[in-house]
């Protein structure tokens, strides 16, 4: 009889993460050039911080977390990281986003060994 050798890979945990994008509405504010046209504005951002990996254990090593986004809820293009001085954080403000586009945005957790989670629900704003 041949010896059987069977491989079981290590998981990785990933998070549960629920975020609640205020991108939807409110919280935007836009600079006035010298011109007196307005041509960038911001939108808000605020999550719940994560407190479980999805395997039910307790989340103990978050480190940070990652806001992606862009013109296209499948082309968010654009990040920003968030490193562990943000671990207490709910709320982040993305700048600088062009008067009368709509933005898409999405967060990811990130743990200290690197392992982001996968994203949260997709938010959206016109600026």
């Amino acid at each position: 009889m041949a010896n059987l050798v069977s491989y079981a890979p290590k998981v990785i945990s990933v998070f549960i993460f629920t975020v609640l994008l205020a991108a939807c509405g409110g919280g935007a504010s836009s600079s006035v050039t010298p011109s007196g046209s307005t041509t960038t504005g911001s939108a808000a951002l605020s999550w719940t911080i994560p407190t479980q990996n999805t395997d039910g254990t307790n989340l103990t090593n978050l480190n940070g977390y990652k806001i992606y986004y862009g013109t296209s809820p499948n082309a968010l293009n654009s990040s920003i990281v968030l490193d562990n001085t943000y671990v207490n954080a709910t709320t982040y403000e993305v700048t600088n986003l062009t008067v009368g586009t709509t933005y898409y945005f999405a967060i990811t957790a990130v743990n200290s060994d690197g392992v982001e989670s996968a994203y949260s629900n997709v938010g959206n704003k016109t600026i």
